[in-house]
């Protein structure tokens, strides 16, 4: 039988000490540490004595506040887990609460015991998934300095943007990762949503999940394959894993450039092909995701419109001096009958057209309701035969570059 999570709540205010407090003692996995703590000095000292799963740490203590304290607790005990308490918070706070250790941020003001109760459950997974990886850890062996093993192939990160909404880029994703896999049925494929507000990815798949990219994006200093593959799900007629958007609608303060950088090039030493879904709307996580990508497909249909947005992202990567090799034009929903011709997209962004998608809104739209991409459910259609030839076009384009 597992054993009880053992928690130290340490809280200035005696009104909110007593509420959190009644709280926890309803929690059957906890074993409340008994004492009343309300300051730094006592917190850490007790902190090294006692060793527990999860504390619940006060923001604004006397003497170092949580967030120095926190940094101190993850130094001291790697296996306790720090949730910050505050009546106020801000996204700044909690960047730096997460950036200095802490599993999660609470704001007691109207908190609700189903919400204590699942942070709390959540930092003891955590908690046992640090204990296990520190007693299965095997001592490094040093090897001799003539021995230079061959560095590990890399994953290659693919974006699919589009600069405006309604492109179709979602439906592009599920469809192409089925195919690479399809193609390469010995390598890993993965499906990244950072569509974070409205993402898709999970429900063109038929998946519902309430894990996401925001459930590790508090630990990407830390991860580890474990942390990674918890927030992952694994679609069984195609084979092809998922990290969808939150259930949720989120805010993306947490999920900084920086942040969802170390998070995709974790997975590159996971995955072969890591396929991210973009947002149209540009976030500081978008650009550091195109910085890092092998390729960019770049998503448009044949409206003067988005193809003027295309030229202006076109403009805004070559500020962010993202080489123009990197860039893959694509045209969706493809009319051959449109006056807009592929050759005059090309001409009004000064970049060739690489691929086009015909246009079939039946078939597209049955998928989608669905939930099967119709890349694996009607793979003889045209439309379908057009994403097996852009995933080796895309497959071609990237293994070049390594050759490179």
């Amino acid at each position: 039988m597992k054993n009880k999570t053992t928690v130290l709540l340490v809280e200035v205010l005696p009104k909110v000490a007593q509420r959190l407090r009644n709280f926890l003692e309803q929690i059957s996995f906890i074993e409340l540490i008994p004492g009343n703590i309300t300051n730094s000095e006592v917190a850490i000292d007790t902190i090294r004595q006692t060793k527990p799963d999860v504390v619940l740490l006060e923001l604004d203590l006397p003497g170092m506040n949580g967030i120095q304290c926190t940094d101190i607790i993850r130094r001291d005990s790697p296996t306790t887990q720090v949730v910050i308490l505050s009546e106020v918070s801000s996204a700044e706070t909690v960047r730096l609460a997460m950036r200095a250790g802490a599993s999660d941020f609470l704001n007691y003001k109207n908190l609700t015991f189903e919400e204590l109760e699942s942070v709390v459950e959540r930092a003891a997974d955590m908690a046992d998934q640090e204990k296990m990886r520190i007693a299965y850890r095997e001592p490094v062996r040093e090897k001799p300095v003539e021995e230079r093993p061959e560095a590990p192939k890399l994953g290659k990160l693919i974006s699919i943007y589009s600069p405006k909404g309604g492109a179709g880029v979602s439906t592009i994703v599920a469809n192409l990762g089925y195919a690479l896999k399809a193609m390469t049925r010995d390598r890993k494929v993965i499906l990244v949503d950072l569509d974070l507000q409205f993402g898709d990815i999970g429900i063109l798949y038929n998946q519902i999940t309430n894990r996401s990219i925001m459930d590790i994006a508090i630990r990407a200093q830390n991860l580890d394959d474990d942390l990674v593959e918890n927030v992952i799900f694994n679609d069984q007629p195609t084979k092809v894993d998922l990290m969808a958007a939150p259930y949720r609608l989120e805010i993306d303060d947490v999920l900084t450039g920086s942040v969802a950088s170390q998070i995709l090039e974790h997975m590159r030493h996971m995955y072969d092909y890591i396929i991210i879904n973009n947002n149209s709307y540009i976030t500081e996580a978008t650009l550091a995701t195109m910085g890092i990508s092998d390729l960019i497909v770049l998503v448009g249909i044949q409206q003067v419109a988005t193809i003027r947005s295309i030229r202006s992202f076109l403009g805004l990567a070559n500020e962010l001096r993202i080489p123009r090799e990197r860039i893959f034009i694509v045209i969706n929903r493809f009319d051959s009958t449109s006056t807009i011709t592929s050759k005059k997209v090309g001409d009004m962004i000064n970049i060739n057209v690489t691929h086009t998608i015909p246009l079939d809104a039946k078939t597209a739209e049955k998928a989608a309701n669905l939930g099967i991409p119709y890349a694996f459910d009607s793979s003889r259609l045209e439309i379908s035969k057009s994403i097996f030839t852009l995933a080796e076009q895309v497959r071609n384009r990237v293994t070049e570059k390594e050759k490179a």
